[in-house]
């Protein structure tokens, strides 16, 4: 349930303007393209497909629709198959499948911020963000599945959601494949959570960062498996939040980047990921204050552990072994400075840099190099 300022339902109507012929339950038929003027509980009773526009356009607040594990096709160019119009909040999208358009869910709250939960859907072949929602206020994005996203039209996400004055939401459970940009960019997500997610990059694209967050903080973000992207994999720059127990594999520039102060960083594997740059290769902590703590960062091409900025970021009981770059002669434990920052009882073998290089910081004891 979401929790953040109102209980996500309050603004639910109990009854609503209806049409001659309802569906069960006293909910509204949808069956081809529409507009929705009034709150109520709405049901895609058979699979149909538009031409141009959108295929179902919300313009008011407290408005479930349920597509009853139908199937609502575009025409694989410009428009959204469901638009949610400036100030409709309390919007509820579930159950079924959206293909071939634009956007498969497109919120751009301009006069109020927007409450919405997207529930158990398919967003498949969109030519841009298969879920894009911005001013959000609150968002749940649950146990959908999104495939042959390729953001052909500007630097969008697979899942892009932003709240200039922070948002709240969860988004668990989600799987993503995308070939162009990131798989998903959050902008402004405060005190929320982001877990389980798989993100999967199939393309060839430049750039393809996994998971971005920005601009809010106070997250969790834990277990989300992430791999085979050309960018970096985890990517947050926020303060206060935990990270913990996620998997980056495959990144061409770097597998964890954390910048800001006060983030738990614990218990992630960040495998068999590329990068030439020093702040690349396995987990790269920039700020203060940080605790790194029981990590696993083996086999990557750049340092394992690089720390930067500073003071004071704790560096505890982490694995980093096995980095190789005959160039740079990658390190198990990088300082970028030396900011008192503290190392205690990690394991630092068998990279070509070395165990421990850069600024001379406190070795707390217990080490093994």
């Amino acid at each position: 349930m979401i929790s953040r300022k109102l209980p996500f339902l309050c603004l639910m109507a109990a009854a609503v303007s209806m049409p001659a012929m309802l569906a069960d339950e006293g909910r509204v038929p949808l069956y081809q393209q529409t507009v929705i003027n009034a709150p109520g509980h709405y049901v895609v009773t058979r699979n149909f497909a538009v031409a141009s526009g959108s295929a179902i356009t919300i313009q008011a607040s407290g408005v479930t629709i349920d597509l009853n594990k139908h199937t609502i096709s575009g025409s694989g160019t410009a428009g959204s198959l469901i638009s949610i119009g400036a100030g409709a909040t309390d919007v509820i999208v579930k159950n079924g499948r959206l293909t071939a358009a634009e956007r498969g869910i497109h919120s751009s709250a301009a006069s109020s911020r927007a409450r919405i939960l997207v529930e158990s859907l398919e967003i498949n072949e969109m030519i841009g963000s298969a879920i894009f929602i911005d001013n959000a206020d609150v968002v749940e994005v649950l146990r959908c599945t999104i495939a042959n996203v390729a953001r052909s039209l500007s630097l969008e996400a697979a899942i892009e959601i932003s709240g200039p004055g922070g948002f709240g939401g969860r988004l668990t459970d989600n799987t993503i494949k995308f070939s162009i940009d990131k798989g998903m960019n959050l902008s402004g997500l405060s005190g929320g959570e982001v877990s389980r997610n798989t993100l999967l990059a199939t393309g060839a694209a430049l750039d393809n960062p996994g998971m971005v967050l920005s601009g809010g903080g106070g997250n969790l973000v834990e277990g989300n498996t992430i791999r085979q992207g050309s960018g970096i994999g985890l990517n947050i720059i926020e303060n206060a939040d935990i990270i913990r127990g996620n998997i980056v594999s495959r990144q061409d520039e770097g597998g964890i980047a954390v910048s800001g102060t006060g983030n738990q960083i614990l218990e992630n594997v960040s495998s068999g990921n590329g990068g030439f740059d020093i702040a690349a290769g396995g987990l790269s902590v920039g700020g203060d204050h940080n605790s790194i703590r029981g990590n696993q960062v083996s086999n990557n091409t750049g340092h394992g552990i690089s720390v930067f900025g500073g003071p004071a970021n704790i560096v505890e009981g982490n694995l980093s072994q096995g980095h190789f770059n005959a160039i740079y002669g990658d390190c198990g434990l990088y300082f970028g400075s030396a900011n008192g920052h503290v190392y205690r009882n990690n394991v630092l073998r068998d990279n070509t840099g070395g165990a421990v290089c850069g600024s001379v910081n406190t070795d707390a004891g217990g080490n093994v190099l």
